[in-house]
């Protein structure tokens, strides 16, 4: 439990504190030497400086009352010492790891406040209280190097005592001790002490005026001090505690991490180490303790203790990479080739559960740095010592069974591949490549043959170079896949329980050789690659799941795209899709099933891929869950007792193996529950035909169907709807084209779920406000006389209910903002501009280039929109036509840096000023200037003429120019 005192003032009772050093301590053991149940507190003294403070004596001098000359003493330190156990309850109370505990901002502060000052005056003792005579009681002012005091009550000055118990006394109420010049008066001289109190009657008073008791654990005696344990960590005043969370730089993570000590110790001094200390983003595979410890002791074959420690920058940046990558990121973007920051190439493979780097598997991962990663590594990433100097190319052409291969890799220029890295070579015999020439028909003589020859050759390759029993003990688990020189092809490689490897099933035969830079393992095959597709392109060459490539077809028409990424699709076949089709009644081609098939797509896939043998692995202990591309929703993944796997229970009947992911096919669709939308709700409800029709056809239907947002409706009821209508003397089809109808509806939703207990919790005085979704207008929740809730006077129907994604509340009337004259009720951006009817040309200029889109939306933005006149101007000078300036390659990014994201009204603009950040960026990056003359806003130096022309998304201002060249 941590303590956080302030301003502090503790008693210690029952300790000696101080002595003098007339005599050399019959304890001759440093802290370092003696220290060993606090390793953590070692480290820290360490860390910050001050173990040679805490290992030494300090001397003071004083005046002696009735001595002509000042005496200087050696005082034994006093130090607060913090178990091990102490330390690591404090690191899960605040979220960290040891290694950040090192790093905390204020370090340096904590440490010092377990160390008595060393600078001793008299508002730090009394004068003739120092412990150099035997007295049998004090009390002294002692403060920490941080500047925090402790208040000392002492009332044995047996030394040979053992210590056996105590207490401290936090923020010892003194003040009554003290005369006007902080000095203790004579009531607290010892004698007076002693008389006037018993030790029970002391020990009685401290705690009386402590603020609150803490126990003391231990006493230690040390060569040049005390140390004394307390039962609690207290945090120095004035400091606050650190969050949760990373606090190292991955070069000071290196540096004070006990599992990468030893490398730290290899590379200490490196410049690459201030890089690590920087912003950007790395992560760096350091090898483990006992790696480098038997390099260090030559008991390591695979490596020389010269190639470990050589250079000390080459080493470091050998095992580091930019850009931050977790476990999880290895482990899903695997096989895949990293570049370290020396240039070489790390080449990162997974069974699923384990990953290796360049063969080496991660032992401990992810310790998070403020900027990326450190894993521990079973290995060095530097290449191994080899029985022999000759290369890959090399040895192939000294071994019979190898010519005509090495043969036929120099006729097609690939041996200078196989000699600039390490490589892996599955090399089939040369009876069976000869057979596979035979039975393709190919010819090394022939050119037309040589691509696939040679894509076939160099899908033998794997980069890396990895041993026999690497191999075994990587694939111990499961099968890995690795990446070959061949785009888009991967060989497998899996081992029987007789640790026999396989290469795509095919067996390596007993003889492997040894190369300068890799290895080869011989099978007597040959493998062909198999071509990979996209994983798209996969989709639509599968007959059986046209439909599900029909469903990404009406995605796509509706500019809904899946970003780019692997992925593992669970493909429901054609006849699973049409049964849903029918039992849901759904018409997939219909604008308002454009969110269910989104839905549908998005979860039947995930992020990833997890190949038939990850997800048997996945899931050989027990059923485990995928997270899908729709949000909360997974699939679960299992497996019977004959090894058939399952996704929601579905039986998964084949797999496709693609360039960029996987397929498994599932004969029913794996929908998860159909989520109550608002949608739904308020189909239920009935009374709200009106109001769904009227949001569908101004295209905000998504609010009420979305599952990453929630909502609170005030729905009108179609009674509401019909008074309007006849009060306007229009149908539903006249209200449907109502202007502004879009921001209208737009005011009946507030962002976030609220419940009528909520709205009841939230009601003050009339005169709570709730923020809707159009541009700058709320909602007034209040109550009427009958005590009942309203919203801008119109009672809250009791038709309401809970939506997965909102809350619905039913309502008489049909709300309506109120106009004003800064604010109409209009539609969007270029409904603004349209009504304004002087920017004609800058609206042809944003149809012209798209942007006109973007302002339709409900995004907010906000257009500096030059008038008119000013484009005539330009037309005149330039001598052309609008058709000309239209067609001006420069148009789009001069129309881009009139638009800023974000909705800026005049008073935002200026508030920008007052704060003296009057710099604002437009959508391509340029930076306009905001300036302020007697009221008048000006942008670039140009006259805002109108200001605050507000839309449902955002804000338009009239400028006076352009505010860049076109």
């Amino acid at each position: 439990m941590i303590k956080k005192v302030f301003g502090l003032f503790v008693a210690l009772s029952f300790v000696l504190i101080l002595a003098a050093c007339a005599e050399p301590s019959a304890i001759q053991k440093s802290f370092e030497e003696q220290a060993l149940d606090y390793n953590i507190h070692l480290k820290a003294l360490i860390q910050s400086g001050y173990l040679s403070t805490v290992d030494s004596y300090h001397p003071y001098t004083i005046q002696i009352e009735n001595e002509t000359e000042p005496k200087t003493y050696q005082a034994r330190r006093l130090v607060f010492a913090y178990t091990d156990e102490q330390y690591n309850d404090l690191f899960l109370e605040l979220g960290i790891k040891e290694r950040d505990f090192y790093c905390i901002a204020d370090f340096d502060a904590f440490i010092k406040n377990t160390i008595l000052d060393s600078e001793i005056d008299q508002k730090s003792f009394p004068l003739n209280y120092l412990g150099i005579v035997d007295t049998p009681a004090q009390i002294t002012n002692v403060p920490t190097l941080h500047g925090d005091y402790f208040t000392v009550a002492r009332y044995s000055v047996n030394y040979n005592r053992k210590f056996s118990s105590g207490s401290i006394y936090a923020n010892l109420d003194i003040s009554d001790f003290l005369d006007e010049n902080g000095l203790f008066t004579q009531d607290m001289y010892l004698e007076h002490i002693y008389e006037k109190y018993t030790i029970e009657e002391l020990e009685e008073l401290l705690i009386e005026r402590a603020e609150r008791t803490i126990s003391l654990i231990d006493l230690v005696k040390y060569k040049f001090g005390y140390y004394y344990v307390p039962s609690e960590i207290f945090w120095p005043s004035g400091v606050e505690l650190p969050e949760a969370g990373p606090k190292c730089s991955v070069s000071k993570l290196i540096e004070v991490e006990n599992k990468t000590s030893a490398f730290y110790g290899l590379v200490t001094g490196a410049s690459t180490l201030t890089d690590l200390a920087g912003t950007e983003n790395y992560t760096t595979f350091a090898p483990s303790n006992d790696v480098l410890k038997a390099i260090l002791d030559n008991k390591n074959g695979r490596f020389t203790k010269d190639e470990a420690t050589r250079d000390k920058e080459e080493f470091l940046q050998n095992h580091t990479v930019l850009g931050s990558y977790s476990f999880a990121d290895l482990r899903d973007m695997a096989p895949y080739t990293l570049e370290s920051l020396s240039g070489n190439n790390l080449y990162v493979v997974s069974d699923g559960t384990r990953v290796f780097i360049n063969g080496y598997e991660i032992k401990e991962s992810d310790m998070a740095a403020t900027n990326g990663f450190v894993h521990e590594l079973d290995g060095v990433l530097y290449r191994p010592v080899r029985s022999t100097d000759k290369n890959l190319v090399e040895v192939l052409e000294a071994s019979d069974e190898f010519s005509v291969l090495s043969s036929h890799l120099s006729t097609l220029n690939l041996s200078t591949t196989l000699t600039e890295g390490d490589y892996t070579v599955i090399a089939p015999s040369k009876t069976s490549y000869e057979a596979w020439l035979s039975l393709r028909e190919l010819s090394i003589d022939s050119t037309a043959d040589h691509e696939l020859i040679t894509n076939t050759l160099l899908s033998h390759v794997i980069p890396g170079s990895y041993s026999v029993d690497q191999l075994l003990n990587m694939t111990k688990s499961s099968p890995i896949l690795f990446e070959t020189l061949a785009e888009g092809v991967s060989i497998e490689i899996s081992q029987d329980a007789s640790k026999v490897l396989y290469a795509n099933g095919v067996p390596f035969l007993s003889d492997s050789l040894s190369a300068s830079n890799g290895y080869v393992h011989s099978i007597d095959s040959v493998l062909e690659p198999e071509v990979l597709l996209d994983l798209f392109e996969l989709i639509t060459s599968l007959e059986d799941l046209s439909r599900f490539d029909e469903l990404l077809d009406i995605l796509a028409q509706n500019a809904i795209f899946l970003p780019v990424d692997d992925y593992t699709l669970f493909a429901p076949t054609n006849d699973a899709i049409l049964d849903w089709m029918i039992e849901t009644n759904i018409d997939i081609y219909s604008p308002n099933a454009v969110d269910t098939v989104y839905a549908f797509v998005q979860s039947h896939m995930a992020s990833g891929i997890y190949s038939r043998a990850q997800l048997s692995s996945l899931s050989a202990n027990g059923p485990t869950d995928v997270p899908s591309l729709l949000p909360n929703v997974s699939i679960t993944i299992s497996q019977d007792t004959e090894g058939n796997l399952y996704a929601n229970g579905v039986m998964v009947v084949n797999s496709y193996e693609a360039l960029n992911g996987v397929i498994h096919t599932v004969n029913t669709v794996l929908l998860p529950d159909e989520p109550n939308t608002l949608l739904s709700v308020l189909t239920d409800l009935g009374q709200f035909s009106i109001f769904l029709q009227l949001m569908e056809g101004a295209g905000l239907q998504s609010y009420l169907t979305t599952v990453e947002g929630t909502y609170t409706v005030f729905a009108p009821n179609n009674p509401a709807f019909e008074a309007l209508m006849a009060e306007l003397q229009i149908d539903v089809a006249g209200l449907s084209s109502l202007p502004g109808l879009e921001g209208i509806l737009q005011y009946h939703i507030v962002e976030g779920t609220l419940t009528r207990t909520d709205l009841n919790t939230r009601f003050d005085n009339d005169n709570t406000l709730l923020t809707t979704l159009l541009m700058n207008r709320d909602l007034l929740l209040s109550k009427n006389l009958d005590d009942q809730l309203t919203v801008n006077d119109i009672v809250l129907l009791p038709n309401d209910g809970p939506a997965d994604n909102g809350y619905v509340f039913g309502i008489g009337a049909v709300l309506m903002p109120e106009p004003s004259e800064e604010e109409p009720v209009m539609g969007n951006i270029i409904d603004v501009l349209n009504e304004g009817g002087v920017f004609t040309t800058l609206v042809a200029a944003l149809e012209t280039t798209g942007l006109d889109l973007l302002l339709v939306g409900t995004e907010p933005y906000t257009v500096f929109a030059p008038l008119d006149g000013y484009f005539m101007v330009k037309m005149i000078q330039d001598e052309i036509t609008l058709e000309t300036l239209l067609a001006d390659p420069g148009l789009l990014e001069f129309l881009r840096s009139h638009i800023v994201l974000g909705s800026w009204d005049a008073d935002s603009l200026k508030a920008l000023v007052l704060s003296g950040q009057n710099i604002i960026s437009t959508l391509n990056g340029n930076l306009l200037t905001i300036s302020e003359t007697d009221g008048y806003l000006f942008i670039n130096g140009k006259d805002i003429i109108v200001p605050n022309m507000l839309a449902t998304n955002g804000v338009v201002h009239s400028m006076a120019g352009f505010l860049v060249d076109l």
